[in-house]
């Protein structure tokens, strides 16, 4: 993420109107600005303007939205099975903070043979090969897979294992490798500008503004922050610079 310094507006008078300035932003490629806002009063978005700043731009599919965050607590991504059958299902939360816990894997092995179960782990790749009967069916339940992934000290440092229902005596079944997912590095509180689409320009100083929606009822405080995040188009130039607009109230 890139750190932007907002520029508030000189003024006596209330409410108090200020900008970020966010300059030569390239809408080919996906970036995330952090507008760190100064003070503890609360401010309302009102409206992002685009400035071109440089002749043929085109934004092909390049979208804006606007934030409000506490970047100082994380998300933890977490994956939740959804295996056939009843009371089989499990749950697992990273404990890699934020979007790192994202790279964290899980596969279920059935070995078609008698198997005692057994977890490995490589890099953020946990594997557990299931306990399978003389009848070479999985007999492992919920509970026990659980058990095998928190009592093992590799897997157990990237996450916690647990229940996703009242019961685990349910058998599970085999996975193929799953990702966890929504680790965020930043927790969401508001979001002021859905993602907008913007248009294509072709001149230098083509101004596009974006306007908040529900302006008068989304505010973020100064212990939050603001995130621009700017999503990737196809163009092989889009440069535009940004002025990101708030009251403080």
């Amino acid at each position: 993420m890139s750190n932007i310094q907002v520029v508030p507006v000189p003024s006596e008078n209330y409410p108090a109107y200020g900008f970020a300035v966010l300059p030569g932003i390239n809408m080919k490629t996906t970036t995330n600005y952090t507008v760190e806002l100064p003070g503890a009063r609360n401010y309302m978005v009102t409206n992002a303007r685009l400035i071109t700043t440089a002749a043929d731009t085109i934004s092909n599919g390049a979208s804006i939205s606007v934030i409000g965050i506490d970047n100082t607590d994380t998300v933890e991504a977490t994956l939740t099975t959804a295996m056939t059958g009843t009371n089989n299902d499990i749950v697992l939360t990273s404990k890699l903070l934020g979007t790192a816990g994202n790279a964290i894997t899980l596969t279920l092995v059935d070995a078609g043979e008698p198997t005692t179960i057994s977890v490995s782990v490589s890099s953020t790749d946990i594997t557990v090969n299931l306990n399978v009967n003389g009848f070479n069916t999985i007999d492992t339940t919920a509970t026990q897979l659980i058990n095998a992934i928190n009592n093992d000290a590799e897997a157990s440092a990237l996450v916690t294992a647990s229940l996703a229902q009242a019961l685990g005596t349910g058998i599970v079944t085999a996975l193929t490798e799953t990702a966890l997912s929504g680790g965020a590095d930043y927790v969401l509180k508001s979001t002021f500008i859905a993602s907008t689409n913007l248009a294509d320009s072709d001149a230098v100083g083509i101004v596009q503004t974006v306007g908040a929606a529900s302006a008068t009822s989304k505010t973020v405080t100064g212990n939050d922050s603001l995130m621009l995040q700017v999503t990737a188009g196809t163009a092989t130039t889009d440069v535009k610079d940004v002025y990101l607009e708030y009251i403080a109230l």
